[in-house]
């Protein structure tokens, strides 16, 4: 009896031992494919995380080409609103001068002072063309700048 007592004892104990390894391997198996999941999940992130970043990069070029175009475009502006201040300066200089040349009575008279001021005008519409044209030389010789 003690024999067979024995014999039970140790198949319980290999009962025991084998049900915890099967238990075990259940355990690891599940682990293995909860960490497959997490990588496939991970490997998605880093891909999306590339793509994210390289939008990113793509709009900061963009964003840079439009803030270089306005720079040009306000350098432009301001270049422009120069130009034109200096035409206005040159064209109140003739007019003074040119006033300072009319005599009191033909101050008086009204023709005299309005074709003074038509042909200052006409002046300074074609100077400002010419700059709006970009100045070319077919421009100039279409419009002659006195």
């Amino acid at each position: 009896m003690c024999r067979y007592f024995v014999l039970c004892l140790i198949e319980i104990t290999y009962l025991s031992v084998f049900s915890e390894n099967h238990n075990l391997h259940k355990t690891v198996e599940k682990l293995e494919s909860e960490l497959m999941e997490l990588k496939e999940k991970y490997e998605g992130m880093k891909i999306s995380k590339q793509e994210a970043i390289r939008e990113l990069l793509h709009s900061k070029d963009t964003h840079n080409d439009v803030v270089t175009h306005i720079k040009a475009d306000l350098m432009n502006e301001s270049t422009f609103q120069e130009d034109i201040d200096r035409c206005l300066a040159d064209v109140r200089a003739q007019v003074f001068s040119n006033l300072k040349k009319i005599s009191v009575k033909d101050v008086n008279s009204r023709n005299c002072v309005l074709s003074l001021f038509q042909k200052v005008f006409v002046k300074i519409l074609k100077k400002f063309f010419l700059h709006a044209l970009g100045g070319t030389l077919a421009s100039r010789k279409r419009l002659r700048v006195g």
